[in-house]
């Protein structure tokens, strides 16, 4: 099933600092008019044999997207490990810098941990490569699923996105509190910035401020739109 170029969008989601309250960019969310559900796109994707197709085309059209935003704040897009593996992931770089995509944007590359990467050292040259192109690394849903710090003390990313279920009750959890406190030493000491992400209630904001998460996102603080929506809002 070809994959139709002009059912895709993207709706952008706002990510704060949370001591100042100044928007600092958006993450890139993917959308489809095909499907209600982006994870069943990308399923389908998978079943298809498709993944790396959705995925440079998700990049290629967000970047394009936020091409227009003249604020320079930063892009985050969720991209999967298999797509930088794969052997046509050097020729995809080389079209978005020959298009002038990777110039005067501040991107971010979020690996998600659905995928098992096994050998870090390849990870780790990919990751290289992309710093070389101006792309920062983010670690995404850290928390969610299997243990990610051997990867965080190997590849030194330059931000980590905590799961949602540390942002859910954060207020009535000492246990989420504490946990978080530890990560926070670690990311400070090695200058990694750390996002909260699903916030969703006061109460959880505020102790997410005590803590001095730098960043955070969530329905609380923006929801995804058409970044079109955007242009009347203003930092602050």
């Amino acid at each position: 099933m070809p994959i139709n170029e002009g059912n895709i969008y993207h709706h952008f989601q706002p990510i704060f600092s949370l001591k100042d309250k100044k928007r600092i960019g958006y993450e890139g969310l993917l959308r489809s008019n095909d499907f209600t559900n982006p994870e069943l796109f990308f399923q389908q994707a998978i079943i298809n044999k498709q993944l790396f197709q959705l995925d440079t085309l998700s990049v290629y059209k967000a970047l394009k997207t936020f091409r227009t935003n003249e604020s320079n704040e930063k892009l985050f897009l969720n991209i999967f490990p298999s797509t930088i593996f794969n052997h046509g992931f050097s020729d995809f770089l080389n079209k978005l810098a020959t298009e002038k995509l990777l110039s005067n944007q501040n991107i971010t590359f979020e690996l998600s941990e659905v995928e098992t990467v096994r050998d870090l050292d390849q990870l780790k040259e990919r990751i290289d490569t992309l710093r070389s192109y101006g792309i920062s690394i983010a670690f995404d849903d850290v928390g969610k699923g299997k243990a990610y710090i051997q990867d965080i003390i190997e590849l030194d990313p330059e931000y980590i996105k905590l799961d949602r279920y540390f942002s859910k009750d954060l207020h009535l959890s000492e246990k989420k509190q504490a946990f978080i406190y530890l990560i926070l030493e670690y990311c400070r000491r090695y200058d990694i910035s750390v996002i909260l992400e699903g916030i969703e209630t006061i109460k959880d904001l505020e102790i997410a401020q005590s803590l001095s998460i730098p960043l955070g996102q969530g329905y609380l603080l923006g929801r995804p739109q058409l970044l079109t929506n955007y242009a009347s809002v203003s930092n602050g």
